[in-house]
This record gives structure tokens, sequence and C-alpha cells, in this order.
């Protein structure tokens, strides 16, 4: 049986996940250029490994072209041309990970978005780098 400290305990996380996907989402409208996210490629090699590792991976397969940058507590890997966006937790753990789309299917009504990233329900079950 699970405690509600427990129960709390993973609606707190969600949540904390849930907002940094909708940051990454508000940031790639502005090509990641708002404020939310930091720039870390100064710092790569103090970041966790997993992150170095995703990074690397990603900047061999498009030239450097791999953005590392720091959410909060979070790193989020953005692998620009395979449209691939990365969540670690500040431990390295992967959060999230989807997919970017940057034009819409149907038209948009006045204040929808006009990208959107498609997260994976079970990103460990895929080997994204």
């Amino acid at each position: 049986m699970t405690s509600n400290r427990t129960t709390t305990w993973r609606a707190r996380r969600r949540a904390a996940l849930d907002d940094a996907r909708h940051g990454v989402e508000a940031s790639w409208e502005r090509c990641f250029r708002d404020g939310r996210l930091i720039d870390l490629r100064s710092s790569l090699n103090s970041l966790p490994l997993l992150v170095q590792c995703a990074v690397r991976v990603h900047d061999r397969r498009e030239g450097r072209g791999a953005l590392v940058l720091g959410l909060g507590k979070r790193f989020v890997v953005v692998a620009v041309v395979q449209r691939l966006v990365l969540i670690f937790s500040s431990g390295g753990v992967l959060d999230a990970a989807g997919t970017l789309f940057d034009t819409p299917d149907a038209p948009l009504a006045h204040g929808e978005r006009w990208t959107r990233i498609e997260w994976d329900p079970r990103p460990a079950e895929r080997a994204w780098y």
C-alpha cells in the first residue's frame, strides 16, 4: 500500500516534469531564445555523464548541432536536425523524450501553438541516442 507521502512526492515529481515539458515546448517556438533555458555548452564536462554522452552522440550526427540547455534543475538536449528533445533530471536520468514538429498538421485557430513535441510515454523503452 502506498503512503500519502509517496503519493504526494510522485504528484510533485509529475507536476515538475509537466512544467519542464511545457517550458521546452514554449521555448521551442522562440528558437530556445526566450530566457527560460540557459545554454550549458561551455560547462558540458561538468554535467552528468549520460547528458554528456547524449550531447556527444548527437553532435557527431549533426556536426556539433545539438543544444545542451538548463531548465531549473533539469538538463535538456535538443538534436535540432533530428528533431529530438531529451529531458534529464539533475542526476542525469532520462525523464522525458520526444519528437519536435514545427509545422502544423491543420490550419490553426487563434492562440493555438504552431509547434509541438510528441512526448513518448515510456522514454526508457527506446534508444534516443
